[in-house]
């Protein structure tokens, strides 16, 4: 009998602890679910009610899970405008993906911290007028007294675009972007800052980007890969309109450009803002096969602007430059002009150029010097050297260059356009140095060649003016009278014209040591 009551109050209290724990876990669960509730309208109330009102959020779809401390959002529309209503930017995001978020910071701080924060396919579109956003950033910041840290922020196969309001025209489109930062965070002091957080590492891959670089010209490139190192694919700048529409928008001269570069490599690359000053920093660049055209229409009046020189350019760029080395492999450039109307240009190339940039920087005042290797016309060997430095608070540059057997029959489709002139001969060697600051040059140059002439040709091109190219080839030697290594000597002396370009400059530089040693004693000094 008494071992039926034992288990009768075993039963008992056994069906009373059951009760209990049922209780406990439907309370647990109702707990939860209210719980979650109330986290899941705390979350609505603040996309609905909490933003600045220059923020306007909308969504089809919240999903929250207390337990896994996650949110998902679907099918998201922002929108950002300026007070009162014009809208500067907007964006449709078809998911955004928050995990394991801090119930802890929140609850004590309301800082949020969280695992990860994904946000995919998403388009973006930001409107560029005066003074677009600053208003409305200056506000915002104001108000921001919380923390935002991310361990691994990612944003998947997304566009951006960024239009000009007037004209609705596009300065940047870029597609497919991939982001990743690690260790990201967000304070008050961050959104202060030119790049308005920090972040431990990153990479960044995307599509094709479009870049309105100027009013006639545009960059595009196929695809972008960056993290420590850069590369990019198919890379070109190019005007935007065919020769002819070209020079009917034009009123002065201005080259028409074609370049192209399949492939870049940056390696060590690094970039950001210091003291408030945008820099660019890298260990080294690779440029392979790079083709250049360009075409100028001389029929046109002069661009009379001043074109400042390189370094002048360089120290006055808005954002500080630091590279030791830059690569150029096997790229190609040509070169033409239309002289005269119903003429062909002529036209001026080089080959197999190889060329190699040390110490490109505006941060020292460091010599920066340009190493090239070509072929002349597709056949001459040309090796060509120039620096630039700084002495005494002056702009100088220095250059060297060595030719060796030209044939300047290769190169008479340019003479005959350019100079309505055609020459003869062989040009076995060349060598010149140059000196000068952004005014004034002089130099020497030796040369070694055989039978050279010149003919003048008739206005319309077509024929011979005996008398000019007599009078000429009176005036200059044909290569006979040399010295005793069989080499004639000129010396070099010009001016710059400050309408002109660097390039301009070295080629008159060039062509006055030609003349003086054509037209000279040849005699060394």
């Amino acid at each position: 009998m008494m071992m039926y009551i034992k288990r009768f109050h075993f039963l008992k209290r056994k069906k009373t602890k059951t009760i209990f724990l049922i209780s406990i876990l439907v309370l647990a669960t109702l707990g939860g679910i209210t719980l979650q509730m109330f986290i899941k309208s705390k979350i609505k109330k603040a996309l609905s009610e909490d933003l600045p009102p220059t923020i306007q959020l909308t969504y089809e779809n919240l999903d929250f899970s207390l337990l896994s401390k996650n949110i998902t959002l679907k099918n998201i529309h922002v929108v950002f405008t300026e007070e009162p209503s014009d809208t500067i930017a907007n964006a449709t995001i078809k998911s955004i993906f928050i995990r394991n978020i801090s119930y802890g910071k929140i609850l004590w701080n309301g800082n949020l911290e969280v695992d990860k924060f994904i946000i995919e396919n998403a388009n973006a579109t930001y409107f560029i007028k005066k003074d677009t956003l600053k208003r409305a950033n200056d506000k915002a910041v104001k108000q921001f007294d919380k923390v935002i840290k991310i361990k691994n922020f990612e944003i998947k196969n997304s566009g951006f675009e960024s239009k000009f309001v007037k004209t609705d025209s596009t300065l940047i489109k870029v597609e497919d972007i991939n982001i990743n930062l690690k260790n990201c965070s967000v304070t008050k002091e961050t959104l202060l800052a030119k790049i308005p957080f920090v972040y431990d590492s990153y990479k960044i891959k995307c599509g094709e980007l479009y870049l309105n670089a100027s009013k006639y010209e545009a960059i595009k490139i196929d695809s972008i890969n960056i993290d420590k190192n850069a590369f990019m694919n198919g890379f070109s700048l190019k005007t935007k309109y065919n020769k002819d529409e070209f020079q009917r928008k034009l009123r002065k001269e201005k080259d028409y450009i074609d370049l192209k570069i399949p492939t870049i490599k940056i390696e060590g690359l690094d970039f950001g803002f210091k003291n408030d000053k945008l820099y660019f920093e890298m260990i080294s660049g690779r440029i392979k096969n790079l083709k250049l055209e360009m075409y100028r229409n001389k029929l046109l009046p002069d661009d009379l602007v001043r074109k400042p020189m390189f370094l002048e350019t360089l120290y006055n760029l808005p954002l500080a430059i630091t590279i030791p080395e830059i690569k150029l492999e096997n790229g190609s450039i040509r070169y033409s002009e239309l002289v005269k109307e119903n003429t062909k240009p002529g036209e001026i190339f080089f080959a197999e150029i190889n060329s190699t940039i040390t110490n490109l920087s505006n941060t020292t005042d460091t010599e920066i010097v340009f190493i090239n290797k070509a072929k002349l016309m597709g056949t001459a060997p040309i090796h060509l050297e120039w620096s630039f430095y700084k002495k005494e608070n002056h702009n100088l540059y220095k250059a060297y260059g060595i030719i060796k057997n030209f044939e300047t029959e290769n190169i008479n489709p340019f003479l005959k356009s350019n100079l309505r002139a055609e020459a003869r001969g062989t040009i076995n060697e060349l060598y010149f140095t140059i000196s000068g600051d952004d005014y004034t040059s002089s130099g020497d140059m030796k040369m070694k060649y055989t039978n050279f002439g010149f003919v003048v040709l008739q206005k319309d091109r077509l024929g011979v003016n005996k008398l000019l190219t007599a009078i000429g080839n009176i005036f200059t030697n044909d290569g006979s009278k040399t010295d005793e290594n069989g080499y004639r000597y000129g010396e070099i002396k010009v001016e710059r014209n400050p309408t002109k370009s660097f390039f301009n400059y070295l080629w008159i530089n060039v062509k006055d040591g030609i003349l003086s040693t054509f037209t000279s004693n040849g005699k060394k000094k």
